[in-house]
C-alpha cells in the first residue's frame, strides 16, 4: 500500500516556509485593497490579465477618494508579482 503522507522533515519544511512574519499595519490597508481588486481583475481567454488602472482609480476613489502615486505603485507592484506567479503555474492562496 503506497504512504501518501510526506516524510516529517518535509512536513517541517513546509511549515518553516509558512511561518512568516505579521504584515506591518501600515500595508494592511493596500494589502486589502489588492485582494479585493485581484477578485475583479478581467477574465480572459489567455489567463489571468492585469488589474487596468482604471479599476484600481474607480475603486480608490470610491473606496478611499483616492490613492497616491505611491500607493498605486505598490498595488502594481503587487499585480505584477501575482500574474508571475500565476504564469508559473504556482498554486495561489485564494483571498478571504
Amino acid at each position: 500500500m503506497r504512504n501518501n503522507f510526506a516524510p516529517a522533515n518535509e512536513r517541517a519544511e513546509a511549515a518553516a516556509m509558512l511561518d512568516v512574519p505579521p504584515l506591518p499595519f501600515a500595508f494592511s490597508g493596500l494589502w486589502a485593497d489588492f485582494q479585493a481588486l485581484d477578485h475583479r481583475r478581467p477574465p480572459t481567454m489567455a489567463g489571468a490579465a492585469p488589474i487596468p488602472i482604471g479599476e484600481i482609480e474607480a475603486y480608490g476613489r470610491i473606496m478611499h477618494g483616492g490613492y497616491v502615486p505611491h500607493e498605486v505603485e505598490t498595488l502594481l507592484g503587487l499585480d505584477a508579482i501575482r500574474l508571475r506567479v500565476a504564469a508559473q503555474g504556482a498554486p495561489t492562496r485564494e483571498a478571504t
